[in-house]
């Protein structure tokens, strides 16, 4: 909340930054950038794929591109490509769900789609099935096989292998009942095997036959690997290859109930130093694990001493499940509320925590306003409000009768984060700023970095809810805008501040008295049940 005025706007800020002539030790630590690129539609929830150095945000809008984008540079461009699972061994990029096969170039074009079923097949057996997978690549035999699934509940999984890069595809029958909806196959420590994890469906970890040359894979004949220590219900499974390091390999294992280890080919398992369930890892330095990344807890947490000790490293990240990919020494967190990047493993510090809000999907924005300062705030977190309310904020306080509705930040569903920026109520700025832009959000966050403690800035406080984005100005079929108007504080010698409504003649009297109409900053759902 606001306290006292005196702070540039956000462009002055901006052209003040470039006289900082070095990075002050105390902000040596960085933020997770959101990746999705500014105004652009990006998908949210584990739609993110992760290869060479990119990361493909695929819309479930099937009108929309995805976005393929450089996660050093954060540089985004429109491609075709969609719902990648891997990269083939000819450096193409294959999406693939069962018998179905489509691959693209590196350029983004579309070479082939293979449909390698029938309309019976579809619609007995593969429209009611659950996916095995995710697809994997075994580079064992010559050529190397690709393998996904798909399964249904009391029946024996169908595994689909193609040696021609989804061309053609022969078909098994599992010798064993496996779960769906998890990690389900990933390369044995010794590049021999399938490891085959089939979930509650049934106890244990299973591999395939050995397979090198031209020896095929056979899902036929699977045999039991560990001793009866695999935990039960594992949703994610990772594994470094046997080398100088870990002779056994280093293989994790997901629970519901933890994270476990086996260093001894999966025989035996035993939990981890980090007590609690874990959604996923990775591990920055390639065939190593000394350095691991989980992320639980609502944020991600780094070890550099093989798993014994962990720190957070969820700063600028909102309070969320993520799946974690590395990527040329960096990480790359994608979940519910978007995707986000963190280069060079420097992001230092706990995750912002969860908001109180009217609905799981839904939020309310409240406005109020400070009578002693003439500020405008809004804010989506009913433990905020009734803070406000109560006099925690100091006097002033009066609620304008206005709200809207927006999502929250965790929402399943293309829409853009608002990011939310505060200075100070001693130094300054003593006012908010929210921005639905990317490019805004990160300009920010690295001034915040590059400017002093004791310096006026703005600080990151997290993101606030989630809206739409207008195209030209206008917003879709549901949505209703909500209009800004800033008050030229910088011109005027005194904090800046904005209002965000829903009814415009609200800014008639403030541009009246020198505020600047900025149209249409976002669009929000026209209900609560939108």
């Amino acid at each position: 909340m606001e306290w006292n005025p005196n702070m540039p706007n956000l462009k002055s800020v901006l052209f003040l930054s470039l006289s900082i002539a070095a990075l002050p030790a105390a902000h040596a630590a960085g933020f997770w950038q959101p990746l999705c690129p500014d105004g652009a539609v990006c998908a949210t929830a584990s739609e993110a794929f992760v290869g060479n150095g990119h990361v493909l945000l695929t819309s479930k809008d099937t009108d929309l591109p995805s976005q393929w984008i450089d996660v050093a540079t954060h540089v985004g461009s429109p491609t075709a490509m969609r719902d990648i699972a891997l990269v083939t061994g000819s450096g193409n990029y294959m999406a693939t769900s069962g018998p179905n096969f489509a691959v693209y170039d590196t350029g983004g074009n579309l070479l082939y789609n293979y449909n390698h079923s029938s309309i019976e097949s579809y619609i007995v057996f593969e429209n009611h099935a659950t996916a095995l997978g995710p697809a994997v690549i075994f580079a064992g035999t010559t050529p190397a096989t690709i393998l996904t699934g798909l399964t249904l509940t009391g029946q024996a999984p169908f595994i689909y292998l193609s040696q021609d890069e989804g061309q053609t595809v022969k078909t098994q029958l599992a010798s064993l009942l496996m779960s769906g909806g998890r990690t389900n196959f990933v390369v044995s420590p010794d590049s021999q095997r399938i490891w085959a994890i089939p979930g509650p469906a049934t106890a244990g970890l299973w591999q395939t036959p050995a397979a090198a040359g031209a020896a095929k894979l056979d899902f036929t004949q699977l045999t039991r690997v560990d001793d009866g220590s695999f935990p039960a219900d594992v949703l994610q499974f990772r594994v470094i290859a046997n080398n100088a390091n870990v002779p056994g390999g280093y293989s994790v294992a997901l629970a519901s109930d933890g994270m476990y280890i086996s260093t001894n080919s999966g025989r035996t398992w035993t939990p981890s130093a980090f007590t609690g369930a874990v959604d996923d890892i990775a591990f920055p330095v390639a065939g190593s694990p000394d350095v691991q990344a989980i992320s639980a807890r609502g944020g991600v947490f780094l070890s550099r001493d093989r798993g014994a000790t962990w720190s957070a490293m969820g700063r600028g990240l909102p309070y969320d499940h993520y799946m974690l990919s590395a990527v040329n020494g960096s990480l790359v967190a994608d979940s519910a509320s978007g995707v986000f990047g963190c280069n060079a493993l420097d992001c230092a510090g706990a995750s912002f925590g969860p908001q109180s809000t009217v609905g799981t999907n839904i939020s309310r924005v409240t406005e109020f306003q400070n009578l002693v300062l003439d500020h405008y705030f809004i804010t989506a977190d009913e433990s905020e409000k009734a803070a406000i309310r109560s006099g925690a904020a100091g006097p002033g306080w009066v609620e304008t009768g206005q709200q809207f509705w927006a999502w929250t930040p965790n929402v399943t569903r293309e829409s853009a984060l608002v990011c939310r920026f505060y200075g100070d109520f001693v130094i300054g700025p003593n006012s908010h700023f929210y921005s639905a832009s990317t490019d805004e959000c990160r300009q920010l966050l690295g001034l915040q970095l590059s400017t002093p403690d004791t310096d006026k800035r703005w600080n990151t406080e997290g993101y606030a809810f989630k809206v739409s984005l207008p195209v030209a100005g206008h917003c879709a079929s549901g949505l209703v805008p909500i209009y800004r108007a800033y008050n030229d504080g910088f011109a005027q010698g005194i904090d800046s501040n904005h209002r965000y409504v829903v009814d415009r003649s609200l800014l008639t009297p403030l541009i009246a008295k020198g505020w600047k109409d900025e149209g249409v900053a976002f669009c929000v759902p026209a209900t609560q049940d939108n």
